[in-house]
């Protein structure tokens, strides 16, 4: 069985938000989906459903989809 890895317990400092343009659209989504970035990478329109605010991430870091609550 594998070895349990570090916890992390990375927060955002002040000022790191304060981003422009898509890049803080992207820290948002980051935040609120807890996604990796090269799950967001591969994120595509077809995968984001509106009409019940979710995002689909495939193949994720440990093979599975997952499926995760978008805010309004």
């Amino acid at each position: 069985m594998p070895t349990k890895g570090k916890n992390r317990d990375r927060r955002l400092k002040p000022g790191e938000e304060e981003y422009s343009g898509h890049i803080k659209t992207i820290i948002q989504l980051a935040i609120e989906t807890d996604a990796h970035r090269s799950e967001i990478g591969e994120l595509r329109w077809e995968n984001i459903k509106l009409s019940n605010r979710t995002a689909t991430f495939i193949d994720t870091k440990n093979g599975d989809d997952r499926t995760t609550p978008l805010s309004s």
